[in-house]
């Protein structure tokens, strides 16, 4: 080897010694660097020539600086980290949902329930006393502004984590893009046989945030760009994105409350996006799945709070003596068809208040606390008159002509002027003509069988088989009778029916539809109708009224009963007692055959053991996927992060490595000028 030679073998170590100090430098200067991966510089030795001693090298060379990173463990703390951001955002939900409730203490639900109750028990302790019946207004008040508050706190939780979507989606994609803006980074780097190392930390810093958004899958390519893709769809080419976007669905809740949540799908797709884990599969799960379901537990409680109140406290009486209020507003409200918005027939009638966000005090109560029934009735019970309202009808004279009728054949008489069947026929107004060869004829009641309500027609008399019949007869035609809109139907008392019927026993009425289109109905098709739905009954005043014109000018029954015996007086108490009771009579939780098993406590109770074991077991999911992902994190730190020591000791070897590659060519430089000097 030549001396020109050994100083190219120093100029080589020289450089390499410098490359490996630049290297650790950057490394040590990025050490507290989220995201950065340890480097280091690959050498290999260059063989030049075969000596006659064997082969002689020319130094060192730097193959490439190499990015420390297990792609596994990579893998792995996506996985987890969409764990983390589901459960991180379901537990949140959670822990909001408790602070809302805020059971157990002074300023929850429970404690003003209770406070309700206890002022019915006050109240039956006075029943006359004006301050008791205020307490018992204004503790029912303070509950139903508590109901409010739980029940608007929740839905802004919702409409929160609704609106917190769409932010979710423009970070999604705005890192798609920056993910493929790096792809072509590394593809040009790379293709010249090098190591695109800090693009690749960028990249992987990208995909560890997006995997904590949504759940993502990542395939790399032999040219280094990876593809993301994220339930089945692509998200990321190597040169592409797939855009998420957002859209407004609306949907009416069944108190005709209109609800606009935001939907994700694929800009390109239209498909509908909803991801298997990640901050917004929490979002979505908290908005969809986990507050309704507190919401629904809510609401059941104040609706079953306004029934039983309101069923023993319309049996009561006022101080007056009147009875038949509602405590709780108990109006209704028509649901429309969804498709055409128009009303249903029959109509559909939903309550207007019965949920926590809408309860709320019956107008009687809010006008006069007089009007609350402490009192209850004298148990003396009389069966009113049944009263049936017919339509009005009118006689009409009609004409029928068969070509033949066989003998012992039912036929149904037509009407001649209506082409319909002839029903209602008035019977003494009936005669049958035969039209004979010697001459029209008159048939006997005893030639043919007639059912006069119905139109049916038998003959009876073969001598007449087959001759034309002429049927004359007058029909009663219904012009009119009760209707929707029409004044109250004033029920009357069975021992006196020209004395009004007072103080209905509420669940006592039955109204039964007689006739459909005017056409009598047999007793097993005649129709049952609904309180608050088909009709509505004053229990105080003994009053019946139609709520839609499903059954205008049909007759109907009305059967009921009604307290005899009345208002007790204004020292009676037992009615207040009665309401007071609720507090642990089993209300809530029905069994298989409906009968309920838990007090109201019982229930919100076991509302709130649930809501806590459920933000336990997400706090407990939470802490074990983010154990796992420090695990990973510290595994990969173990080979990717910068030990300070190791660099340092690094440093002094590249040192000591550039100092003797300096001698050797100083040395060399010695010998030539020797070499020269000669």
């Amino acid at each position: 080897m030549t001396l020109m030679s050994i100083l190219s073998v120093g100029t080589r170590a020289l450089q390499t010694s410098q490359l490996g100090i630049d290297v650790t430098g950057q490394n040590v200067s990025n050490a507290d660097v989220d995201g950065y991966s340890r480097k280091r510089i690959n050498q290999t030795t260059m063989y030049a020539f075969d000596s006659a001693y064997g082969q002689m090298g020319l130094g060192a060379r730097v193959v490439n600086i190499e990015r420390m990173r297990n792609v596994f463990l990579d893998e792995q703390i996506r996985k987890q980290n969409s764990e983390v951001g589901y459960f991180a955002q379901v537990n949140s939900t959670f822990n909001r949902m408790e602070t809302i409730l805020c059971e157990p203490s002074d300023l929850g639900i429970m404690h003003y329930l209770d406070e309700f109750f206890d002022s019915w028990e006050n109240l039956a302790n006075n029943p006359k006393d004006i301050s008791a019946r205020t307490m018992v207004r204004t503790n029912a008040q303070i509950m139903i502004d508590n109901f409010h508050k739980a029940a608007t706190e929740l839905q802004n939780l919702r409409e929160q984590k609704n609106e917190e979507i769409p932010v979710h989606v423009a970070r999604i994609n705005q890192i798609a893009y920056e993910i493929m803006n790096l792809n072509k980074e590394v593809a040009t780097v790379e293709i010249g046989d090098q190591n695109a190392n800090d693009s690749r930390d960028r990249r992987e810093v990208l995909l560890k945030e997006l995997s904590q958004l949504i759940d993502i899958t990542v395939v790399e390519n032999p040219m280094g760009q990876v593809t993301v893709t994220t339930g089945g769809n692509v998200l990321v080419a190597p040169s592409y994105v797939q855009n998420l976007e957002v859209v407004t669905v609306s949907r009416e809740m069944d108190d005709g409350t209109i609800i606009r949540d935001i939907g994700v799908r694929f800009a390109d797709t239209r498909l509908d996006f909803i991801p298997a884990g990640g901050q917004l599969r929490g979002l979505i799960d908290s908005r969809d799945v986990y507050i309704p379901e507190y919401q629904a537990k809510l609401d059941e409680l104040a609706a079953a709070i306004i029934k039983a109140v309101n069923e023993l406290h319309k049996q009561g009486y006022n101080l007056m003596g009147h009875s038949g209020f509602d405590f709780f507003d108990a109006s209704v409200y028509e649901k429309k068809d969804d498709r055409t918005g128009k009303s249903t027939v029959p109509p559909t009638y939903l309550p207007k208040y019965n949920t926590a966000a809408t309860i709320r005090l019956a107008p009687e109560i809010l006008q006069e606390v007089q009007n609350i029934a402490a009192a209850s009735e004298q148990q003396s019970i009389s069966r009113g008159m049944p009263q049936t309202v017919k339509p009005e009808r009118s006689i009409i004279p009609v004409t029928t002509t068969i070509g033949s009728a066989t003998y012992d054949v039912p036929e149904q008489i037509i009407r001649g002027d209506t082409g319909t069947p002839a029903r209602d026929i008035i019977a003494n107004t009936f005669r049958v003509t035969a039209n004979t060869a010697g001459g029209p004829v008159v048939l006997q009641p005893t030639d043919y069988d007639i059912d006069f309500a119905t139109g049916t027609f038998t003959l009876r008399n073969n001598a007449y088989d087959a001759l034309p019949l002429d049927f004359n007869y007058d029909i009663n035609y219904p012009i009119g009778g009760y209707k929707y809109g029409d004044q109250p139907v004033q029920l009357v008392r069975e021992d006196d029916p020209t004395t009004n019927a007072r103080n209905i026993i509420a669940n006592s009425v039955t109204v039964k539809v007689l006739s459909r289109n005017g056409v009598p109905l047999s007793p097993s098709d005649r129709i049952v109708l609904k309180e608050g739905v088909d009709y509505v009954i004053d229990y105080t005043f003994g009053t019946f009224q139609m709520l839609h014109t499903g059954y205008d000018n049909e007759e109907f029954s009305i059967d009921f009963q009604y307290y005899l015996g009345g208002f007790k007086g204004p020292d009676d108490n037992t009615n207040a007692i009665a309401i007071s009771q609720l507090r642990t009579s089993l209300t809530m939780t029905p069994d298989g055959i409906g009968n309920p098993t838990a007090t109201f406590t019982e229930y919100y109770s076991s509302v709130q053991g649930r809501l806590g074991l459920n933000s336990l077991q997400s706090d407990s999911n939470l802490q074990t996927r983010i154990f796992l992902t420090e695990q990973y994190e510290t595994q990969q730190d173990s080979i990717s992060g910068v030990s300070l020591d190791e660099e340092m000791a690094n440093l002094i070897r590249y040192q000591h490595t550039y100092t003797a590659a300096a001698r050797l060519i100083t040395t060399v430089d010695q010998m030539l000028e020797v070499l020269l000097n000669m």
